[in-house]
């Protein structure tokens, strides 16, 4: 009797396509692929933007933390000035950079690594600035003079070897000696110091202009000798400001490219800014500046303006050099140790603190992304009676 094929079916051989996939069923996973990766892949890019920006976070306060230890071990000053050879003097061995290698904090191996500048703006001079000979009253250019070690060979700074042999711009012995004595012993960063860290205040004539309190130097706001000198902790204790709105370091914004490879860096590499321009009139975007004679206090009934009433109420300090380089958000060290994010609200790239939009400015509008009450603007963190102005 023959099974019946209604309940017994006959076995049929397999079609020999029935494993493969049909060109509609690629496409399908295909799709679905793309589908998939469209949502994961910018979660996956925030996630990575996210704990950049936490490294760079405590990066910072760690700086913070070695900054209060150069501190106590040097009658309160913060710092020995900006990381910067021309205005501040040899590298490896003033300005707050070197200060933090001093204290055993590596500080060229904590980058931002969210920041596309890699190299520090110092670093554009280092290989290409022809440095006057002899060096110039301004900056000490050469550093310390060469010890001898115990096996009686001489060591002198990359400045010193620079200068002394007479090391040509972008020459390859030139590099070497950058990349050996600066690079590799971690001098260097793609943070950028406040003018208020480095600077803390400007030195005024009598008529309200910047002076300087050393011949043969112009003044200037990036020159140390035009300025009160770097931070410390007394002029903090004594400021009308909280700490806690006094910004010291922050993401830097690139400035300029190397012109050749330093520490696996290729040439092009963005380069940091070193520190911000300080306090500036909105329509100049430069320090104020006044015709002789010029008195402090304002004469209402006359129709004169002292010069205390331009640098108190319309000077702000230039704060372009900030760069929110983690999506948009810039990461702020504050003088009591915090860190903070200011964001770029209309994404133009700069963090506004009270100027107008103008080709001048480069500001995109005059929205206030960062106010007085959160980060100190004023021209001079020594003005008590600038602290109480309204905000």
């Amino acid at each position: 009797m023959e099974p019946n094929d209604e309940f017994f079916p006959r076995h049929r051989p397999a079609s020999k396509d029935r494993g493969a996939f049909t060109l509609v069923e690629m496409l399908t996973v295909i799709a679905v692929i793309g589908v998939l990766a469209a949502m994961i892949l910018p979660a996956l890019s925030a996630a990575r933007s996210a704990a950049r920006s936490t490294e760079c976070k405590n990066n910072l306060r760690q700086f913070g933390l070695t900054f209060q230890s150069f501190a106590a071990q040097r009658n309160g000053e913060l710092c020995t000035g900006a990381f910067h050879w021309r205005e501040d003097g040899c590298v490896s061995e003033y300005g707050w950079v070197a200060d933090l290698v001093s204290m055993e904090t590596p500080v060229g191996e904590m980058l931002c690594p969210g920041n596309p500048a890699v190299l520090s703006e110092t670093y554009g001079d280092l290989l290409t600035w022809a440095a006057p000979r002899p060096p110039g009253p301004c900056a000490d250019y050469l550093g310390p003079p060469a010890q001898t070690l115990p096996d009686g060979t001489p060591a002198r700074n990359a400045c010193r070897t620079i200068l002394e042999d007479g090391l040509a711009p972008e020459s390859e012995a030139r590099r070497a000696v950058v990349e050996k004595l600066l690079y590799d012993k971690f001098y260097n960063t793609n943070y950028i110091a406040s003018w208020c860290l480095v600077r803390s205040g400007p030195r005024l004539d009598k008529d309200g202009n910047l002076r300087t309190d050393k011949p043969g130097c112009g003044p200037s706001l990036s020159s140390k000798h035009s300025s009160s000198g770097p931070m410390t902790l007394r002029y903090l204790d004594n400021s009308a400001f909280s700490a806690s709105t006094i910004p010291l370091l922050a993401d830097a914004a690139t400035v300029g490219f190397s012109t050749q490879p330093i520490g696996g860096h290729p040439a092009g590499a963005g380069l940091a800014k070193s520190f911000t321009k300080g306090p500036v009139l909105p329509s100049t975007m430069e320090a104020p500046s006044f015709p002789s004679p010029t008195p402090k206090n304002s004469e209402p009934s006359s129709g004169v303006i002292g010069w205390w009433e331009v640098w108190a109420k319309r000077a702000l300090q230039d704060y372009r050099g900030f760069e929110p380089v983690h999506g948009g958000v810039c990461n702020v060290l504050f003088a009591d140790g915090s860190v903070a994010t200011v964001r770029d609200a209309n994404h133009d790239d700069y963090l506004n603190n009270g100027f107008p939009a103008s080709p001048a400015t480069g500001f995109a509008d005059g929205a206030v992304e960062m106010p007085r009450k959160t980060v100190a603007s004023v021209y001079s963190l020594a003005d008590r009676q600038a602290a109480q102005l309204p905000p």
